[in-house]
């Protein structure tokens, strides 16, 4: 025979032996395991939870409270209640000048609204003429004297004429004026009572106005006609 033949008998034998008998692989049971296997750190076995002591816990601290301080406690009679916004509001109190300034105008418009009697008029004037920066009221068809004139020179001793006084008379459309007759009216430049040319005022228009007589800034004021 020759070496190639040799050599494919050899192995065909071993294998038919090796089939027939099988190799039996050792159970895991009977193979010991000398090579101890890592563990990771962070991974826990009952046999470390054992034996590894309690992790010690740190005392609670409390924290510091802020330093508050408290106030004073009030009194509950002593505190004033809230102001009521629908309360009503006391009126200031008034001044003696402005309690004189009422009682002035009260007593000027007393006698602006005076009823006059042009048949029992007094002798002088002066005390129902209405005068620097007053008010003359009268009614439409109401007659009532609103002024007095005098002489120009105080030594004269006789009233002025009427076509005199009624030149020196503003011109208005509220009252038409007429003559009066003579009467007296007081005169500080004069030092006293002289005699003086009345002048009457008659309402005859509604309104108001500012005039100027003699000297004296008078407000006119005329009303309807009473009824």
């Amino acid at each position: 025979m020759s070496i190639g033949k040799s050599f494919l008998i050899a192995v065909f034998t071993l294998a038919f032996f090796g089939m027939a008998h099988p190799v039996v692989a050792e159970s895991p049971a009977s193979v010991k395991v000398d090579a101890k296997i890592a563990v990771p750190a962070d991974v826990k076995t009952p046999a470390m939870d054992e034996k590894q002591p309690a992790a010690k816990t740190e005392p609670k601290t409390e924290t510091s409270k802020p330093d508050v301080k408290e106030l004073p406690k009030q009194d509950p009679k002593t505190v004033a209640p809230p102001a009521d916004a629908n309360a009503a509001v006391k009126p200031a109190e008034k001044t003696k000048e402005m309690l004189e300034a009422e009682e002035k105008a009260k007593q000027l418009n007393i006698k602006a609204q005076a009823k006059i009697d042009l048949k029992n008029l007094p002798k002088n004037l002066s005390s129902i003429l209405p005068n620097d920066n007053e008010i003359f009221a009268v009614a439409v068809g109401e007659t009532k004297p609103i002024a007095a004139a005098r002489q120009r020179k105080c030594l004269l001793k006789e009233a002025p004429k009427w076509e005199d006084t009624k030149a020196r008379l503003p011109i208005t459309d509220l009252v038409q004026f007429s003559d009066g007759g003579v009467y007296e009216r007081d005169s500080r430049r004069c030092g006293g009572a002289v005699p003086a040319r009345a002048v009457f005022a008659t309402g005859a228009k509604v309104g108001s106005e500012r005039v100027v007589i003699f000297g004296s800034t008078i407000t006119v004021i005329v009303k309807p006609a009473e009824k």
